[in-house]
């Protein structure tokens, strides 16, 4: 019996966490492993600006994957179409839970549900829909508005993973000619040091690894300036 009280109390607490976490009117920071809740505080804090007379395409998103902006995206869309046809009962339970109370004033509350059932249908009038996108692609549409102050060509394309790794064997073949054509020059040596501490079956995984960390190795010999200085 105890552990079922305590259960329904971190339940009570979780959840009113998460409600204060959805509140439009404070700046929240949210730490949360996955799996956790926090999709569900970022649309439940999108609806509450909606129902707060929020304008859905001045309202931006950003996620780390597309798979996250789509479920995030679908949440909110299937949540408004439901409020849009729910029994009164129902939405006001919704509507409750989301917002932890309702109003008081009937005309208020009449107000509110007249809202709530109509956001579905200005969210599909809006133009463009509401922004719902990855950090990458948010980044990319900057560069693009600003590529000469970014100093990039205007007409750049991102590479896809695909793209990127070929490009990046293409380079890796040509820095093993240009050794094999100077084996004592600097970079000779180093592959040469290289070959001898590993097996032809690590050397491929390594010269992976030190492709994908070349900012943090140009950064730290641009702090050290040499190799010396780095031990």
């Amino acid at each position: 019996m105890m552990i079922e009280q305590e259960r329904e109390n971190r339940g009570r607490r979780a959840t009113e966490q998460q409600r204060r976490a959805a509140n439009p009117q404070k700046s929240v920071w949210v730490q949360a492993s996955a799996g956790t809740g926090k999709t569900k505080v970022l649309s439940d804090r999108v609806l509450r600006i909606l129902l707060g007379g929020g304008n859905p395409g001045r309202i931006l998103c950003l996620t780390y994957t597309k798979a996250a902006a789509v479920e995030m995206s679908s949440r909110i869309s299937e949540r408004l179409s439901k409020w849009a046809v729910m029994p009164q009962k129902e939405l006001f339970a919704e509507l409750e839970a989301l917002l932890g109370k309702l109003p008081e004033d009937k005309e208020k509350l009449e107000k509110l549900e007249a809202s709530a059932r109509r956001l579905f249908a200005v969210l599909l009038d809006t133009p463009g829909g509401m922004k719902i996108q990855t950090i990458h692609s948010f980044c990319q549409e900057i560069l693009k508005r600003f590529p000469l102050e970014a100093h990039i060509s205007p007409y750049f394309e991102v590479m896809d993973d695909r793209a990127a790794a070929e490009a990046l064997a293409d380079i890796q073949s040509q820095l093993l000619k240009k050794i094999e054509a100077e084996p004592d020059s600097r970079a000779g040596q180093a592959l040469s040091f290289l070959t001898r501490k590993v097996s032809e079956f690590s050397f491929p995984e390594i010269m992976n690894t030190i492709a994908a960390n070349r900012n943090k190795i140009a950064q730290m010999f641009e702090q050290y300036k040499n190799a010396e200085n780095v031990f």
